[in-house]
């Protein structure tokens, strides 16, 4: 590796909107009052800010090193995905995704999606994820492989 590891971190998400995997197992009151723009604006406290920082370095470490390992291409960092739909109804409706690894090629296991997650140490350092926890990152890994069109996915 290089002696130095120069990336950027964007913190501020862009607001949009559409329905984003992330936000998957909201419940939908939620999801629509986000969607009218009914819900006030809250700017994170600073310590969740810190958390939410350190989880964007976190990623762009590991897919700098998965991509100066050859393992990946630059294409399939941050792979974005903006559909464009009409309900029956005729409402425009849009869901929009960025991958983290669209296409692994793992040496003697094959072509994997990575999606990673950083968590606090309380939670890692349980036996099992908490069930609401595996059951948002299971929900949102399950859109990112169907708009890769495949059939299974890591979760790092």
């Amino acid at each position: 590796f290089e002696d130095d590891f120069k990336f950027s971190i964007h913190p501020n998400k862009e607001h949009d909107d559409a329905f984003h995997p992330s936000s998957a197992l909201k419940c939908s009151r939620v999801l629509f009052a986000e969607f009218r723009d009914d819900l006030p604006k809250i700017k994170p406290p600073a310590d969740s800010q810190k958390i939410f920082m350190f989880g964007h370095y976190a990623h762009a470490v590991l897919q700098k090193i998965v991509l100066e390992l050859g393992f990946c291409t630059p294409e399939d960092i941050e792979k974005e995905y903006d559909f464009h739909f009409k309900t029956e109804a005729g409402n425009p409706y849009r869901v929009r995704g960025f991958i983290d690894i669209a296409r692994c090629e793992i040496p003697s296991k094959g072509t994997k999606l990575i999606d990673i997650k950083t968590m606090n140490a309380r939670i890692y350092a349980m036996n099992q994820l908490p069930w609401k926890t595996l059951e948002k990152y299971e929900a949102q890994v399950r859109l990112y492989i169907a708009f890769e069109q495949w059939d299974e996915a890591i979760i790092v």
